[in-house]
């Protein structure tokens, strides 16, 4: 019979400057197994036969440098074959994923790979969760997360001092 195809997720900012390799079926084999962030399964009788970006507002990028200068998103990709399509796109926006793995305690082995992943501002968003888990008087916490988003030493203690 025939044998189902297996699309993954790769993240090009984690596997950046780690090798890759094409494996013997005609798979991407990434030698950085966390760059891979998802798999979906294609059924058998299912032969992708293009694929299309969907970045922000629908558009098509016109060049790299509307990426690079902050113009459009990737939003999704659309798959198709002769006779399905498929979209894929998060449901959830990824700041709101990376805060509930920051409050799993979760930073290093998800949240940091999925942040870099998908382009977030890091170390506003560890400032921010700081900030939450200070107000919350976890203060423990929050310094760890001060720590991860590099804010100035001077706002730390300035916020402890101010502690009860």
């Amino acid at each position: 019979g025939k044998e189902e195809s297996r699309l993954s997720v790769i993240s090009k900012w984690i596997a950046a400057g780690n090798a890759a390799k094409m494996s013997g079926d005609g798979h991407y084999v990434p030698d950085c197994a966390n760059a891979v962030m998802q798999h979906f399964t294609i059924p058998p009788d299912q032969k992708i036969i293009g694929m299309s970006r969907v970045w922000s507002g629908g558009r098509r990028r016109e060049s790299d440098s509307d990426v690079a200068s902050g113009g459009l998103d990737l939003e999704g990709v659309i798959l198709w074959s002769s006779n399905v399509v498929y979209e894929c796109r998060h449901q959830i926006p990824a700041d709101a994923i990376f805060n509930d793995l920051l409050s799993r305690g979760l930073e290093k082995s998800d949240a940091e790979p999925l942040g870099v992943t998908v382009g977030l501002d890091l170390l506003s968003l560890y400032e921010t969760a700081a900030d939450r888990c200070y107000d919350h008087e976890q203060y423990s916490r929050a310094l760890v997360l001060y720590n991860l988003s590099n804010v100035r030493t001077n706002k730390i203690v300035y916020k402890f001092i101010n502690a009860n």
